[in-house]
């Protein structure tokens, strides 16, 4: 008897010590999520997003995309934060469902947004770009029939030898020139410096 209950005590005690150690794994697990996502939009942040974006870019060269929500801050001073908020949800909703698997997607900060697409040629980037782009604009809230949504789109397709940092300055060149030359567009960043040049 006082072997069957010193038994019931060890399995009791290492019942307990693997509660607890899962206990524990699944709060870290929560954790390191949490710290890797946008509260807001759940997707990556800007530096899970980078960290990602650079394993992937050295695996297998691909395209980024850089988005900037057009006169985001006049949809935020006429129709509320809490609207705003919904065209980010909304945004971020529509990118991934139109994704190709293996895409990443992360939050800049604001309204701006990137995207890296692995192994993908610059015509099919472009192309992607494009309908993100349009299907965005194409957003309708019935119960705001005056909520107009665009985004500006700037494309750097990774290249050998060129770092990340590199790539985002170039994809940011490129989203300047959509930005400037009327909103509402996608620039590639090769087209972009040829146009400065």
């Amino acid at each position: 008897m006082a072997i069957l209950c010193f038994m019931t005590l060890l399995f009791s005690i290492a019942s307990a010590f693997t509660f607890m150690a899962l206990v524990k794994e699944r709060a870290e697990r929560k954790q390191r999520i949490a710290a890797s996502t946008d509260a807001l939009t759940g997707v990556r942040n800007r530096r899970a997003f980078a960290e990602a974006a650079q394993v992937a870019m050295t695996k297998q060269g691909g395209a980024l995309l850089l988005f900037d929500l057009d006169r985001f801050k006049a949809v935020n001073d006429v129709h509320g934060h809490a609207v705003g908020d919904a065209v980010l949800v909304g945004f971020c909703a529509m990118t991934a469902s139109l994704l190709p698997r293996g895409a990443l997607l992360g939050r800049l900060g604001g309204e701006e947004f990137a995207c890296f697409l692995p192994e993908v040629s610059p015509a099919e980037a472009l192309a992607r770009a494009e309908g993100l782009r349009h299907t965005f604009a194409q957003l309708v809230v019935p119960e705001l029939p005056d909520l107009r949504v665009s985004v500006s789109i700037g494309i750097a397709q990774a290249r050998d030898g060129v770092g990340f940092e590199t790539l985002m300055l170039r994809a940011d060149a490129a989203l300047y020139t959509a930005k400037h030359g009327g909103r509402d567009r996608v620039a590639v960043a090769e087209m972009a410096a040829a146009r400065a040049a």
